[in-house]
């Protein structure tokens, strides 16, 4: 029922990109070593002209903008003793300012994202702890966008970059505890018909989570 309900949703247009990475992920042999990775955060969304306004600093924390959530469950493929690849689904909320000169909006944006990362993992001596690096591509589909009774000022896809860092604990050969930062970086322009002021989003993202191996 899952299924049926998201192809109708999105007409099958989120669907492919899963079942691509689902592919991805499955047709690693190099290793048997899969986990599930579940991810509760916070987003402060960061916008270009708010940095043009307010400065970096502000713009990355910005005042008048509230904290934003972001939910992931993903699956993790492990590759080598250091490297693995990651892939799943997220949504998050996030801001981007959009408009012409004199009528600055600040457009409210809900995403579903699919990424495809690469991670590397590096034991510290003695110790029950890891570090992790990831960076890679995702697709991001706007399921609504709020501002004022403007419901089309934005377009609905985006592609992004994302990169990140995090540590975790080992509490058993099955289970991890995790924290993590990481930006993401919007490449499209997604003010649609707006002309003056170009949008692109910019996130500063930290989380926590928990994983869990599947098979070893």
């Amino acid at each position: 029922m899952a299924t049926i309900y998201l192809l109708y949703l999105f007409n099958g247009r989120i669907l492919y990109p899963i079942i691509a990475c689902i592919s991805i992920l499955s047709g690693l042999e190099m290793s048997a070593q899969t986990a599930f990775i579940g991810r509760i955060g916070i987003n402060y969304p960061r916008s270009p002209y708010a940095e043009k306004f307010l400065g970096p600093y502000l713009a990355i924390y910005p005042p008048t903008y509230q904290v934003r959530p972001s939910i992931s469950g993903l699956v993790e493929q492990k590759v080598s003793n250091i490297f693995s690849i990651k892939s799943g689904l997220e949504y998050v909320e996030t801001e981007v300012t959009v408009g012409s000169s004199g009528d600055l909006r600040t457009v409210n944006l809900k995403y579903l994202e699919i990424p495809l990362l690469a991670q590397s993992n590096f034991d510290i001596p003695t110790t029950d702890f890891q570090l992790f690096i990831f960076a890679g591509p995702k697709i991001r589909y706007n399921t609504s966008s709020i501002v004022g009774i403007t419901t089309s000022i934005v377009r609905k896809f985006d592609i992004g970059l994302e990169g990140g860092l995090g540590i975790a604990y080992s509490v058993s050969p099955q289970l991890q505890l995790f924290i993590d930062g990481r930006y993401v970086l919007g490449l499209l322009d997604i003010a649609n018909n707006v002309d003056d002021y170009p949008a692109y989003t910019r996130d500063m993202r930290f989380g926590c989570g928990v994983k869990i191996l599947i098979n070893n």
